[in-house]
């Protein structure tokens, strides 16, 4: 049997990193932050426009801060782009020194793109967990568990 997911961190000005494709990781990020009893400050990095925008160490300590005052953990929804440009965001993703990085995958995707992208960052980061979405638009739902990485959060709704 696949390993445990640790828990995610939710204490005050915990970093957590959900990095996915697409609008994956915003609406991950707002549906976990949703679901917490304190909430989450939720800020946005990489390939994202939506706003508050958080960039480079200073806005991430900048986050942190703000998480430690308001009694939240601080949750980057990182855009990764495309499955094409995900593995581009790795040093950038290195360099946010979170307190944990969650992948956020998409199960009504294609597999095998999902794969790639995955793949091409896991040698390279110190991946915590997985977050699922679109367990409810597909038939094989289980799919994400072929990623090698324990699945820590899925969408049941």
């Amino acid at each position: 049997s696949e390993p445990a997911a640790p828990p995610m961190l939710v204490q005050a000005g915990d970093l957590v990193v959900l990095a996915g494709v697409g609008g994956s990781a915003a609406d991950a990020a707002a549906r976990i932050a949703a679901g917490l009893p304190s909430g989450a400050l939720v800020g946005y990095g990489g390939e994202t426009a939506t706003e508050p925008r958080v960039q480079g160490a200073a806005g991430v300590l900048s986050m942190r801060a703000r998480g430690v005052l308001s009694g939240q953990p601080a949750m980057l929804a990182y855009g990764l782009g495309t499955y094409r440009t995900a593995e581009s965001h790795a040093a950038e993703l290195l360099a946010l020194e979170a307190d944990q990085l969650w992948l956020v995958v998409d199960v009504s995707r294609k597999h095998e793109d999902t794969k790639a992208w995955v793949e091409a960052l896991s040698p390279v980061l110190k991946i915590t967990a997985l977050a699922v979405l679109g367990s409810r638009e597909t038939n094989t739902p289980r799919t994400a568990r072929k990623l090698g990485i324990p699945v820590g959060w899925i969408d049941r709704s």
